[in-house]
């Protein structure tokens, strides 16, 4: 094989070895965070205990984020098209489709 082909086969060896390395770091970072997250609000004994954990954690901000998506959710399985769930809750075309990407994503779990 030539030294040239042999190079360039190396340098696309390394940047595919480079993104997957990326991405699992990526993953990692997110799944440790996660599985905590999730064991702090599991381990909540009843409503009102799993509710003072979120309001601790949240901002009435990200709380309202939250409710929002549900309601995207909610509006997208009873068959509301994008635009009028963006328009009747105010948010971004693009916050509906994103939940609508979440929700096909729950659907297959």
């Amino acid at each position: 094989m030539p030294k040239q082909y042999c190079i360039s086969v190396l340098l696309i060896f390394l940047k595919i070895y480079t993104v997957l390395v990326r991405e699992y770091i990526t993953a990692y970072q997110i799944e440790v965070p996660m599985k905590d997250l999730v064991q702090f609000l599991t381990e909540a004994g009843d409503e009102a205990v799993l509710e003072r954990r979120l309001k601790a954690l949240l901002t009435p901000n990200e709380i309202n984020e939250m409710q929002h998506r549900l309601q995207i959710f909610s509006l997208l399985e009873q068959g509301v098209p994008q635009r009028d769930i963006a328009k009747q809750l105010g948010v971004g075309i693009a916050t509906v489709t994103r939940g609508s990407r979440a929700l096909k994503e729950l659907k297959e779990i």
